[in-house]
């Protein structure tokens, strides 16, 4: 819920933001140097300047922002959750208004990463899917996962690195354990 910087190697923190909602989940920095938070439980985005003034600049009736992430033309593009969808907010300052790029029909898009062609990818949570959003154009399935959710992404050239989660199986005989969350990291390669 809180945002905290620590300058030139001091270990000193200090509180740079303090949201209204329970979490801070996504933070991003455009070109210029400004900060970005996205929050949750009510999902907002959060312009935040270096005097710690916030101006909300996305709303959408969305509960969570799960990620945030710049494309190559400074466009911000907003993971979102409870109906996963990716917006894309192409002038950003107050209001602004987002256009969705993805609607995964899934519960959550949790992640998001940017390659080098300038295309973006986003990984959801329901049914670990990875989608492809190129820069202009449609959204596209790339990669079923096995897994329940893809939680973190990161391109580096052709390879596309995947932190997935899947809930365990339960143990056989009942006793209503909660199962464990197995996890693992995927790599795939991108082929034209």
């Amino acid at each position: 819920r809180k945002l905290y910087s620590a300058l030139d190697g001091i270990c000193k923190p200090e509180t740079i933001f303090d949201a209204d909602e329970l979490e801070v989940h996504a933070l991003a920095v455009d070109a210029r140097g400004a900060l970005y938070a996205g929050t949750s439980p009510r999902g907002a985005v959060y312009r935040i300047d270096e005097s710690g003034a916030r101006t909300v600049i996305f709303d959408p009736e969305e509960t969570y922002i799960w990620a945030l992430q710049f494309d190559d033309r400074g466009r911000l593009l907003v993971a979102t959750g409870q109906r996963g969808r990716v917006y894309r907010i192409d002038s950003v300052g107050p209001n602004a208004s987002g256009k969705v790029v993805l609607d995964g029909r899934e519960d959550h898009i949790r992640s998001l990463a940017r390659s080098s062609d300038g295309a973006i990818y986003a990984g959801s949570d329901q049914n670990g899917i990875l989608y492809r959003i190129p820069a202009d154009g449609a959204a596209s399935v790339v990669y079923d996962s096995p897994m329940r959710e893809i939680a973190a992404l990161t391109v580096m050239g052709e390879q596309i690195y995947m932190a997935a989660l899947v809930p365990a199986p339960r143990p056989r005989g009942g006793g209503g354990a909660v199962s464990a969350v197995q996890g693992g990291v995927t790599r795939i390669r991108v082929t034209a």
